[in-house]
């Protein structure tokens, strides 16, 4: 996919679901979710970009060339380092697999999450970020782990196991309230 389409398409849906464009940063912090869920549901990039770690966490050197495109983003005339991205009407982009927009779909799962927030995610719970050590490096998809590692696994005990967890737990509350 291209990385202009696939910022496009979450600035347009980011907007649709929020109510207003996306702050340049989130909207970037937002399509590196997408790349990372796509990597985990297919074990395959969903763009050519390279992503760094840089200031505030993953970047690409050529995002602001991107969303300077006037072509395709309206920039408001008193833009500063947080300003809203907007995507002009007439822009078209290609039609996107079922996968890539659920990729889109659960980046866009943070889009009312404070930016703080997202930049703790981004961080501290995915494995490109985690695994960088030097500002400027190149980061790794291929330590995403795939969706089946994330997934949570169903245990059955028997009804006599059951008894027995329900007794310890009683007990534990019993001993933590004399206590």
């Amino acid at each position: 996919m291209d990385m202009v389409d696939l910022i496009v398409t979450i600035a347009r849906d980011y907007k649709e679901t929020v109510g207003i464009a996306p702050a340049k940063t989130k909207l970037l912090k937002l399509a590196y979710l997408a790349e990372v869920y796509y990597k985990r549901l297919t074990a395959k990039r969903l763009t050519g970009q390279e992503w760094v770690f840089w200031k505030y966490g993953p970047y690409l050197w050529e995002y602001e060339a991107m969303i300077s495109n006037e072509a395709i983003f309206l920039k408001p005339d008193d833009a500063d380092e947080f300003y809203p991205v907007e995507v002009r009407d007439d822009y078209q982009t290609r039609e996107m697999s079922i996968v890539e927009q659920n990729a889109v779909n659960r980046a866009l799962e943070h889009a009312s999450d404070d930016l703080n927030q997202i930049l703790d995610f981004v961080y501290f719970d995915t494995e490109p970020m985690m695994k960088a050590q030097v500002r400027g490096e190149t980061l790794d998809f291929d330590s995403v782990m795939p969706e089946e590692f994330y997934s949570v696994k169903e245990y059955r005990i028997d009804k006599k196991q059951g008894q027995q967890i329900v007794q310890k737990v009683r007990k534990w509350e019993i001993n933590k309230k004399g206590a």
